[in-house]
């Protein structure tokens, strides 16, 4: 049903959602942004499909492609980008790394293999490095970087994407609980990689409190998503800074 809600004479974000699904581009702080919905069109995953089954949407998958593509020609192209996603991508997991097929099972981008090397893809393409995804559901935090090596035409291209894992404001199930024990510490290629796009990533552990008030924040003058402050507990929380640190 066409939701006729508007504010300030033009459609509310809820017609748009309604119109188009749960995803949406928009800016925060003049810096571009694209949220991800990573829940409701998603595929069915067998151990006879998943190699062609999707996290999210061919119109959705398109959407932010193009996005990609339009941060890399726009007026400010060094600008961070922002990529908002409730599932994480590029956990280094020592399971997934030992036991072949074992992310079948996970919940996030890592059982859809065909939707991760998709996502590198578009980020060569656009031949980005200042992407940012910032994630949550593992109920802990850390911060990845993943480098990601493939073609693009007749070119040998690498990227970078930084990827920020927050703990949530609200973690009542322990059983539901993560722990960064789970990840690797070693650089480790990522289990979707293939022959023709190979993704390498590196993790870095920064609290294994399942809820946190998370802020990230915009730093300028190196180049890549590192650092982290904690502050003093907050209702049982506390204040994560993730920052990314960039030329822009």
């Amino acid at each position: 049903r066409r939701v006729e809600s508007r504010v300030g004479g033009r459609p509310a974000l809820g017609e748009r959602r309604v119109l188009r699904g749960l995803w949406q581009p928009f800016e925060a702080a003049t810096l571009p942004c694209f949220a991800l919905d990573t829940r409701t069109e998603r595929t069915l995953r067998t151990n006879r499909n998943v190699d062609r089954a999707t996290i999210i949407g061919a119109a959705q998958r398109e959407a932010l492609e193009d996005w990609l593509a339009r941060g890399a020609e726009g007026p400010d192209p060094d600008a961070p980008k922002l990529i908002l996603s409730g599932r994480p991508v590029g956990l280094p997991r020592a399971d997934e790394a030992r036991v072949p097929g074992a992310a079948l099972r996970a919940d996030d981008w890592h059982g859809y293999p065909a939707s991760c090397r998709a996502l590198m893809q578009a980020v060569l393409d656009a031949d980005l490095d200042d992407v940012v995804m910032l994630c949550g559901d593992p109920h802990y935090s850390c911060v990845v970087c993943i480098e990601a090596t493939g073609r693009v035409g007749d070119e040998t291209r690498r990227c970078r994407l930084h990827v920020g894992v927050a703990s949530g404001l609200n973690a009542s199930l322990p059983f539901a609980n993560g722990h960064p024990r789970e990840l690797l510490r070693d650089t480790v290629t990522l289990p979707w990689s293939d022959d023709g796009l190979v993704a390498k990533a590196t993790a870095t552990p920064l609290s294994s409190a399942p809820r946190q008030f998370c802020e990230l924040a915009v730093r300028l003058g190196a180049d890549c998503l590192q650092g982290f402050q904690v502050s003093k507990p907050l209702h049982r929380s506390s204040l994560l800074d993730f920052l990314i640190r960039s030329d822009w």
